[in-house]
């Protein structure tokens, strides 16, 4: 049982690489559209890290503290745009539209927040450009990398079997210099493709964004079992949206 233990738990390390993304919420209740304008405001009342090494019993499980202590300065990797979380844990961040050398076309952006999962993705107009953030550095601290994200993912076991189930999430915040539609068709992998070793299905894709920045959301939800046989069964499923969640909150990993 230990090693199917230590199995699923390298399933959900190597994974979690992949997509850059590790609940309950940040404690908010705001409503969040998933269109912002020209100025993207970002800002949370809690920060909280992710605890490594939890266990909950001899089951791996993902387990989450508030942040407080120094003040930490965060920046966007690509424009150097600066914020700041406060000893208390609070966070504010503001950026308008991104400098017009930072642009890149539409399809490129959605191509990346979709880690190239799909072959016959689609923008309306080829010749928009984008602009996307998915995380912020850190400066001076233990924590490199800052971001809004959810990960509830959670063990079960009995006598000959272990399930992860998986529910995670992460949000991509997109500048677009007009209004856009982003479409593909649903996709199917096969086990192994993405570190899953069940087949995975990728849903289709068709999302609208307007002008000035917007909100997607990456999704993956699904349950695997491994067995004492060895035996791997289960399915995972990865879906693209628009929006944000108050299931997810500000994660320092």
């Amino acid at each position: 049982m230990k090693n199917i233990v230590k199995n699923l738990w390298v399933i959900v390390i190597s994974t979690a690489i992949i997509f850059s993304m590790t609940g309950c919420g940040d404690g908010s209740s705001k409503s969040v559209s998933s269109s912002l304008g020209n100025t993207l405001a970002l800002s949370s009342d809690k920060t909280f890290y992710l605890i490594n090494g939890f266990y909950l019993g001899d089951l791996p499980a993902i387990a989450f503290n508030e942040y407080s202590g120094s003040v930490l300065t965060i920046t966007e990797p690509a424009s150097g745009e600066p914020g700041f979380i406060g000893a208390d844990g609070k966070f504010d961040f503001v950026m308008g539209a991104p400098n017009v050398n930072l642009l890149v076309s539409a399809s490129e952006i959605m191509e990346d927040i979709s880690n190239g999962l799909y072959t016959d993705l689609k923008v309306s107009n080829e010749d928009i450009k984008a602009f996307s953030i998915s995380g912020f550095n850190v400066s001076g601290s233990d924590y490199s990398n800052f971001s809004r994200m959810n990960d509830s993912t959670n063990y079960s076991n009995n006598e000959s079997s272990i399930t992860m189930t998986v529910n995670s999430a992460k949000v991509n915040y997109i500048w677009v210099d007009n209004n856009i539609t982003v479409s593909a068709s649903k996709a199917s992998l096969p086990a192994g493709e993405l570190g899953y070793p069940v087949p995975v299905t990728v849903n289709a894709l068709n999302i609208s964004l307007k002008k000035g920045w917007n909100i997607t959301r990456t999704s993956i939800t699904g349950s695997v079992s491994r067995f004492l046989s060895e035996d791997v069964s289960g399915s995972v499923t990865v879906s693209i949206a628009t929006g944000d969640s108050d299931a997810l909150r500000w994660v320092l990993d």
